[in-house]
């Protein structure tokens, strides 16, 4: 790892533990961000009927979230509508702003599982992590440039600040595949700063704190509304990635392997709820905390599309994503990205919802 990059992870070191700190096991959930983001309750939507079944034994989980944005969707959908609870899965969720310090909470053992980018896996895998992608989410950027009135064109970014959530989270990897497209180097002609989540990038940019930031729905569509409109649509770049994935570790799936099967098959049979406007409307309203149902139905609708058909992750995003992360860590170029995925559990779940 270059000295930059060592000074860098341990700086994400510190403040995954301060972070984790005051939500691991034991301490209170996380606070949300938004109102409206407190640790969920089970409940399950009368328009997502969940069939019943025999009682299987209990068990508690905890997924937390990397970002309240439509990336963590399925995530909610599958709780909302009643399908962890099924398998007998009492699960909790919580937000803890930024991939990074997710991977930190898998690698202690302090979360089992989490819905975050595919960098929660890769990065730390390449300093010898074992954190793997065992579903995907998104696998086409649902990012945009959002920036002020300073910023008209994206040449117009050179000498400017951009925001990300932290260095090295998807927000960081998709604006340093960004930038050389529009003819820019991160760093030297852009400075690129980590300012947390959505939330904070959103305030940063009201208050010229920054001068543009990488926002996911439905951020980049209230920071519209405070003067900020979108740049660009990331979405658009020739990029596939997994901004937002179910992750764990090899240890925990050595050692609670019925318990990653069972989170897989609530998760791959809540997978259609998707297609479904209403109950996803509904769960995006629940976790971001936005009671706007016109920029609720603008997030939802710009995001669709996004979605793969299946939930099982495949070597292609990895690969890209390990390309450019070699930019900065040449060693990513030593690894394959079959070593990062484990598709058999969610491969399983979706062979036997279609049965």
């Amino acid at each position: 790892m270059s000295d930059r990059g060592a000074r860098l992870w341990s700086g994400l070191l510190a403040a995954g533990a301060v972070l984790l700190a005051a939500c691991g096991p034991g301490a209170a959930p996380a606070a949300p961000a938004t109102a409206g983001m407190a640790t969920a309750q089970p409940t399950a939507r009368p328009e997502s009927p969940v069939p019943a079944t025999s009682a299987p034994r209990r068990e508690a989980v905890r997924i937390p979230y990397a970002a309240p944005s439509l990336g963590s969707l399925p995530l909610w959908l599958t709780y909302d509508g009643g399908y962890f609870e099924r398998e007998g899965l009492d699960v909790t969720m919580d937000y803890v702003a930024s991939g990074t310090t997710l991977a930190q909470a898998l690698l202690s053992g302090d979360v089992p599982l989490a819905s975050a980018g595919q960098e929660t896996a890769t990065v730390s895998g390449v300093q010898g992590g074992d954190v793997v992608v065992v579903g995907v989410s998104l696998e086409r950027p649902l990012f945009w440039v959002s920036a002020n009135a300073s910023v008209r064109t994206p040449e117009d970014l050179h000498g400017k600040r951009l925001a990300v959530s932290r260095f090295g989270s998807a927000s960081d990897t998709v604006a340093r595949y960004y930038l050389p497209t529009v003819g820019l180097q991160p760093e030297r002609d852009v400075t690129i700063l980590q300012l947390g989540g959505n939330p904070e990038m959103v305030a940063a940019l009201e208050t010229g704190a920054t001068d543009a930031a990488i926002l996911s729905p439905p951020a980049v569509f209230q920071a519209r509304r405070l003067g900020a409109p979108p740049l660009a649509d990331l979405g658009d770049l020739d990029l596939q990635f997994y901004q937002s994935a179910l992750v764990t570790t090899r240890r925990f799936l050595s050692e609670r392997p019925e318990a990653m099967r069972r989170v897989a098959r609530a998760y791959a049979a809540a997978w259609p709820l998707l297609q479904d406007e209403n109950a996803a409307l509904a769960s995006l309203q629940r976790y971001t905390g936005e009671t706007d149902q016109e920029l609720l139905l603008e997030t939802y609708r710009a995001g669709l599309r996004r979605f793969p058909a299946s939930p099982v992750p495949g070597p292609k995003a990895i690969q890209q994503g390990l390309e450019q992360l070699a930019v900065r860590e040449p060693a990513a170029l030593g690894f394959r990205p079959e070593q990062f995925i484990v598709p058999e559990y969610m491969a399983e779940a979706v062979a036997a919802v279609g049965r």
